[in-house]
């Protein structure tokens, strides 16, 4: 019998009035553990990026690799507390800096996840926008990463994770 997951990630382009326009991504928890990532249509081109992440972060959220800790209450909409629990990050770059036929690539070490974006398949402002989300979601442990190798789960006054956000790319270094 095939494993039918319960846990779902939607990543989608938002249609038209959906979000509004001054917003580049919202996230929509919703019961039954299902979360749609929509993303604003102006600020990524095509169906390609959204069809990308919801392949790659199924898999990951799916498998365990990342698990949600369910934010219908409000939390998500709070500034970031700074807690650094884990660090994910987009980050843009060239074309060719990416490996051959990705448009999105993940690397993951430690509690941290940085995901590489082909830079033609989305704007410089949905880049910071999710990222200024994403330090609210992974840095405050409203989702969290969970590789099993790693248990039991690091000291959170440990040093800060190799992949913390900078300034600097990382394929500039």
């Amino acid at each position: 019998m095939p494993h039918t997951p319960k846990i779902k990630v939607l990543y989608r382009t938002a249609e038209a009035g959906e979000i509004r326009d001054d917003r580049t991504v919202q996230i929509e928890d919703q019961p039954g553990s299902q979360s749609e990532i929509l993303l604003h249509r102006h600020h990524t081109m095509g169906d390609a990026l959204p069809r990308a992440f919801t392949r790659l972060s199924g898999h990951q959220i799916v498998h365990g690799s990342w698990r949600q800790r369910w934010t219908d209450d409000g939390r998500m909409t709070r500034p970031p507390q700074g807690l650094g629990l884990a660090v994910s990050r987009w980050e843009a770059v060239p074309a060719d800096e990416m490996p051959a036929g990705q448009i999105v690539f993940g690397l993951s070490q430690g509690g941290s996840c940085v995901w590489l974006i082909d830079d033609r398949y989305c704007t410089e402002r949905l880049v910071d926008d999710m990222n200024a989300l994403l330090l609210r979601l992974a840095g405050d442990g409203l989702w969290i990463q969970c590789w099993f190798r790693d248990w039991p789960p690091r000291v959170l006054h440990a040093p800060p994770p190799l992949l913390t956000p900078s300034s600097t790319s990382l394929v500039a270094v």
